[in-house]
């Protein structure tokens, strides 16, 4: 029995102890009524913070017997003098997004993952670069289940700096010698509950880790120097342009940036 559904009982059976012991009896009265309003409070205050997963479970029941498309990523807040980085995406060349990518499942995690159905994400070609990444599909009655091992962290990538080599360091559009490692920190948890994406036909759930770096000053340094570097790759903007995805209503004309830029902010 869960801890959960140990306080749900109890205040099962004080509410109803509440009810039928007589009102002469004052003092149990009184305390059946505390220990009742005591775990009521501390219910509500768990379905507040838990409900993601409540939304999560409606949607594994609603959509149980259909594919549900999953990708989970990380994302770098990378900002220096109130301006954001974003980098050329790759698969869509003509937008920005932020650095990062998607985690990667280990070979571990194959017998796991396969007793829950889970597949590739056919939509997308699956080459070198690509394979064993955490974009699949799972049916909705094997969704909680399938995130309950991706909330474990076994089994799965969770470091964040393999996206940030290949695509800073790798290309060298900064100098690998003033970034020997990264003191990341967590800022949060993106979650996008499952949805309908008419891009690739199907429900969707998104999940994003984004990390911030605590900079060094010759980091900082670095990081600043491309600012002005004309590199075609890279791209400085300010939140105003984030939350606009790149239009400018005195020109007319759009930088298109991603959705996942307004997610670091």
């Amino acid at each position: 029995m869960t801890r959960l559904s140990l306080y749900a009982i109890v205040g099962l059976l004080s509410g109803v102890g509440v009810v039928l012991v007589p009102d002469e009896w004052s003092e149990a009265h009184d305390l059946l009524l505390a220990v009742a309003g005591g775990v009521l409070i501390f219910l509500i205050d768990q379905m507040i913070s838990s409900w993601r997963w409540i939304g999560l479970a409606w949607s594994a029941v609603r959509y149980r017997k259909r594919d549900i498309r999953v990708s989970a990523s990380y994302l770098y807040r990378i900002k220096i003098d109130g301006r954001y980085l974003l980098i050329r995406g790759n698969r869509v060349p003509h937008q920005f997004q932020p650095v990062g990518g998607v985690y990667k499942r280990y070979p571990d995690s194959v017998g796991e993952l396969a007793k829950l159905g889970v597949r590739d994400d056919a939509s997308i070609p699956i080459d070198d670069s690509n394979r064993q990444d955490l974009r699949i599909r799972v049916s909705g009655r094997n969704l909680l289940r399938f995130m309950r091992w991706y909330a474990r962290r076994e089994g799965r990538e969770v470091e964040t700096w393999r996206e940030f080599q290949e695509e800073l360091l790798g290309p060298g559009l900064l100098p690998s010698g003033v970034f020997p490692h990264l003191f990341v920190k967590h800022v949060r948890q993106v979650w996008i509950g499952v949805r309908w994406s008419p891009h690739f036909q199907s429900q969707e759930l998104l999940l994003a880790d984004v990390v911030e770096v605590l900079w060094t000053p010759q980091q900082e340094a670095a990081l600043r120097e491309t600012m002005d570097s004309g590199q075609s790759e890279l791209l400085w903007v300010t939140e105003e342009e984030i939350r606009s995805r790149g239009y400018d209503p005195k020109t007319g004309e759009r930088t298109h940036i991603s959705e996942t830029a307004e997610w670091t902010l």
